[in-house]
């Protein structure tokens, strides 16, 4: 499977319909709730971050 990069913008506006509201701060946070989550289940390595860029799926 190719990991699949994505900008931040573009995970917020596939995620939140009405983004005028969601900042990077929001998607940071939901970022690390969704890898505490994967570290439980032994796919702590899922997502990686590109900096400045966005995140590897």
């Amino acid at each position: 499977m190719k990991k699949e990069l994505r900008t931040r913008e573009e995970i917020i506006e596939d995620l939140w319909h009405d983004s005028l509201y969601i900042d990077e701060n929001t998607l940071y946070v939901n970022i690390n709730r969704l890898r505490e989550k994967l570290k439980q289940i032994g796919a702590a390595d899922f997502i990686k971050t590109v900096r400045g860029v966005g995140y590897r799926l």
